[in-house]
């Protein structure tokens, strides 16, 4: 989920409002299950349901690969329902299986541990992808620049100046994608530029300085789709490494989860009697 809200607020500018709106379709979904599943692990065992929800839940962590910055309605719809059906099928019985397999007498202590340790599991997650995240974006955010730099090159509008001050912000070693300038931020940065260099010329070299500065906003606001476009993707390709990264992950926990408890056997139903 948290990856996910950074993919919606900064690729495909959602605001923090839509966002949670769009992820709280997971736990809705996750809701929808959880109760069935829960009780039904009662009786047959929580393997197959740990199994089968992470396979669900990696499965649309490698279909969230194939979103992209226009990504809308039903195809993000049923890709969030399916990460909410594997949380749902898997979190209840999982859980209740470290409660099930304890003496009754220490299903208190059994409790603190298993909320203890998913706390310290979504923390430790969170750091490892967002680890991961800046591991592929680093590469990601070299090869977006140099595309950029080489379109502003090109350019026969762009003034000298003007191109080596772009050049400059891009090869700012705290650049990075995600912190990318805004197409409004750009425009200021040149009007400013433009005041400074007004500053003390004639009135014709004012006319001339301000003709050829207005050219160059034309032009910048005509080349900036493609700037965006070049920043997203790349972008995108971070976060698709991401959640494949995570997929993976959550298939080496199906293949944990299936050395986990089966079905409550007649011998343990006494003892707890």
């Amino acid at each position: 989920m948290f990856l996910l809200s950074l993919f919606f607020i900064d690729v495909m500018e959602m605001s923090e409002l839509n966002s949670g709106l769009m992820i709280s379709i997971i736990a809705l979904t996750a809701m929808a299950f959880a109760p069935f599943c829960g009780s039904l692990s009662d009786k047959i065992g929580s393997r197959w349901f740990g199994v089968v929800g992470m396979i669900i839940f990696a499965c649309s962590m490698y279909l969230f690969n194939g979103l992209t910055a226009t990504t809308a309605g039903f195809d993000l719809f049923w890709r969030l329902m399916i990460a909410g059906a594997g949380i749902g099928i898997t979190m209840p019985p999982v859980i209740s299986a470290t409660i099930r397999n304890v003496p009754p007498d220490k299903v208190g202590m059994s409790s603190g541990i298993t909320n203890m340790t998913r706390t310290l599991g979504t923390v430790f997650g969170i750091s490892l992808l967002v680890a991961f995240m800046t591991f592929e974006m680093a590469p990601q955010t070299a090869i977006a620049k140099n595309q950029v730099i080489n379109l502003i090159e090109k350019d026969e509008i762009f003034s000298g100046q003007l191109k080596n001050e772009m050049k400059e912000e891009l090869n700012n070693p705290n650049f990075s994608i995600q912190d990318a300038p805004t197409l409004s931020d750009v425009i200021s940065k040149m009007n400013d530029t433009e005041k400074k260099v007004l500053k003390g010329e004639s009135p014709i070299a004012q006319f001339v300085t301000k003709t050829s500065f207005d050219k160059q906003e034309e032009e910048m606001k005509k080349i900036w789709p493609d700037v965006s476009d070049i920043f997203k993707d790349h972008a995108i390709k971070a976060f698709g490494d991401t959640f494949d990264f995570l997929g993976f992950l959550m298939i080496i926990g199906a293949i944990i989860a299936f050395f986990s408890d089966g079905p409550k056997s007649s011998h343990n139903v006494r003892e707890c009697n």
